[in-house]
């Protein structure tokens, strides 16, 4: 069945091929042209067999033979002869839809809609019919009329619950999925559709049975199987999640996140030598982890054997010499060997990293002020900032600032000369600086900063102009 647009779940395609079948067999799929021709026992008292009998038996004889176009055009003519030969109207309808003429189709189910509007059969097909066609609209009006009067029917419910995701209604789709599941719970395509919306939302909870069902086939993906183990992981069951992250293994074995979760599962149980084992792979596969050399040593100090535990964490120290946790682990380390020198040394290093720690918070709480036009408390930060960088121009042109910004002229002012000092070719410093000496009407010191800003730039017109 070719569909336009969207992709279409495997199990809603099952569900609506069904349509093709004999009212009969609603549970079989049609294979031939015969399938399409539900059985008739149509008798004839008398000697004289009617035209419509005859022309009716040669329509059905040339489709079963699947002589199609003929046999259009004999029950089209049998409907001449005929017109509320219900049945024959029906077995048209049918084979229009098997040829996908959906639109000659539409036609023979509006009339016998008229006939007959509540009856199942022309409901559902003409549902199908407007599913073809785009029709998402009616397709859901039709399905949810016979929904409505049979919850327990799957093809109606599968082409509404498709009819409201084409109409963008997943929400209202989503909770007839669920009772579709729960009718037919052998589905795996119903469970798979189910399992990936409800990862994808984050609701493990629900998510879970659909994996565990799906996990548990031969031929399961691996996809799913690690989405299984990562659902029992969120859950806090990584007891169970181990099982499936060692299937993963089997079918990956080089499946990082598999060997980075079974090494912290078997850290928490206690088996320092298989935690190595998948830390190693991880260090084999990915050298440019570097993360994964913290967590080695980490093993190697649980056990006690520090020299292996020390040259692990200098290797990553060598990438992320801001840890302040490896570096404490380390203090400790010295520390029970007795290593004072070395002790001492790793503490300088700790206390360097909370010094620009702490500076880093101040800096972020400074401009969280500065946003909100609390200045003087900003001020009070920049000043702690520059205690510990003095020559720090982000600091000291923000202070600058915020000095300005309160009517701290001198204050600004000084902190520009300081700035001058530090980038004694920054246009912007000796521009604000004369800008300010303007607003303070201090004509020598003015007249210094422009012969600067012109030394500099030559071209500055607005330099000249003030000199002038």
């Amino acid at each position: 069945m070719k569909i336009p647009g969207k992709y279409t779940p495997p199990f809603i395609v099952a569900l609506l091929v069904l349509l093709y079948v004999p009212v009969c067999s609603a549970q079989s799929v049609a294979v031939t042209p015969h399938d399409l021709l539900p059985e008739q026992r149509v008798v004839v008292e008398g000697e004289n067999v009617p035209l419509w009998k005859i022309a009716w038996d040669e329509a059905r004889g040339l489709a079963i033979a699947g002589n199609f176009t003929e046999a259009l055009t004999k029950y089209k003519a049998l409907l001449v002869l005929k017109n509320n030969l219900v049945e024959a109207r029906w077995e048209l309808a049918r084979l229009h839809m098997y040829l996908e003429q959906w639109d000659k189709a539409s036609e023979q189910l509006e009339l016998l809609m008229e006939s007959d509007p509540n009856r199942t059969i022309y409901l559902v097909a003409l549902g199908r019919v407007m599913w073809e066609t785009g029709q998402y609209e009616r397709a859901v009006e039709l399905f949810r009329t016979v929904y409505d009067q049979n919850p327990a029917d799957q093809v109606a419910l599968a082409g509404l619950i498709e009819g409201l995701n084409k109409l963008g209604k997943k929400d209202e789709a989503l909770p007839l999925l669920e009772r579709l599941s729960l009718q037919e719970p052998a589905n795996l395509g119903v469970r798979r559709y189910l399992a990936i919306i409800f990862y994808n939302s984050e609701n493990y909870e629900k998510a879970r049975p659909h994996l565990v069902v799906l996990s548990g086939q031969d031929n399961v993906e691996t996809d799913i199987l690690y989405k299984t183990a990562l659902v029992h992981e969120k859950l806090g069951l990584s007891h169970i999640a181990v099982n499936y992250w060692q299937r993963v293994l089997k079918r990956e074995p080089g499946h990082m996140e598999a060997h980075s979760y079974l090494a912290g599962y078997y850290d928490e149980v206690g088996q320092p030598e298989i935690v190595l084992l998948h830390l190693q792979a991880i260090q084999e596969t990915s050298p440019e982890d570097t993360a994964v050399l913290a967590r080695i040593g980490r093993v190697y100090e649980k056990q006690g054997e520090y020299d292996k535990a020390l040259t692990f964490y200098e290797r990553y120290l060598e990438q992320h010499p801001e840890d302040r946790q490896v570096l404490r682990r380390m203090v400790r380390i010295h520390a029970a060997r007795g290593s004072k020198k070395l002790t001492l040394a790793t503490l300088d290093q700790y206390f360097a990293q909370e010094k620009k720690k702490d500076a880093k918070e101040l800096k972020q709480k400074a401009r969280r002020y500065d946003a909100a036009g609390r200045y003087h408390d900003a001020i009070v930060l920049y000043r702690q900032l520059i205690e510990l960088s003095p020559d720090d121009p982000e600091i000291l042109a923000a202070l600058a600032n915020d000095l300005l910004a309160i009517g701290a002229n001198e204050g600004a002012l000084s902190m520009w000369k300081h700035l001058s000092g530090l980038a004694p070719d920054d246009l912007s410093i000796y521009r604000s600086m004369a800008e300010l000496l303007i607003r303070l009407d201090r004509k020598e010191e003015l007249l210094e900063v422009l012969h600067k800003l012109h030394s500099l730039n030559p071209a500055d017109k607005w330099a000249t102009l003030q000199i002038a």
